[in-house]
């Protein structure tokens, strides 16, 4: 990212110091996605990026400095998948969570790779993750994903994250395919008490 692009991020966001309410700052790590569910728009939340606007790690550092700086003070780091990129993940993470007075740090995730990367969400401090969960069938989950054995790694990966008290919230996208599934959904949260 060029000196002149963060000034006009800078120029875009300093009326809002003015402002108490200062909204969170999301943070999309990445615009890929190791899932391709039919719902999701292409590249989630970074469906503006190409591959030449892809900021580096050091850009989203600067960027979370000064939005730091102005005011702002609750952060969710989301993608496309964050956890596909770890490296930039954690890094943006861990100088989030140096910050004193972050009221919250959340991470937005398809909940793939939680067990995977269990030990390094725990050391990056994240008050939250936020988990999308269709559905508990693995064939449905595979054919909304188009990621065979999802589901599997996903429940591994929430228990992992209930073992080290990390709270946990689910999201469901409510469609045809899983709405007759809602109640065991709703259970499956009660059971693990979220």
């Amino acid at each position: 990212m060029e000196l002149l692009e963060i000034k006009e991020f800078c120029d875009r966001i300093i009326p809002m110091k003015r402002n108490k309410d200062i909204p969170s700052l999301r943070i999309a790590a990445t615009k890929d996605c190791n899932f391709n569910c039919y719902y999701c728009p292409l590249h989630g939340d970074s469906y503006e990026c190409d591959n030449e606007k892809q900021l580096k790690k050091e850009d989203y550092l600067r960027i979370i400095e000064i939005a730091h700086s102005l005011g702002f003070d609750h952060f969710s780091v989301t993608g496309g998948e964050p956890l596909t990129v770890p490296e930039i993940t954690f890094s943006i993470a861990k100088q989030i969570s140096e910050f004193e007075d972050v009221k919250y740090l959340r991470l937005n995730t398809n909940g793939f790779f939680l067990d995977k990367y269990s030990d390094e969400i725990e050391q990056a401090n994240f008050g939250k993750i936020k988990v999308s969960l269709d559905t508990l069938d693995s064939k449905k989950h595979s054919k909304i994903t188009n990621q065979p054995h999802g589901i599997e790694s996903i429940i591994r990966g929430i228990d992992k994250m209930i073992e080290k008290q990390i709270p946990v919230r689910l999201h469901t996208v409510v469609t045809k395919s899983n709405l007759e599934e809602l109640d065991n959904i709703i259970s499956f949260c009660e059971e693990k008490r979220y």
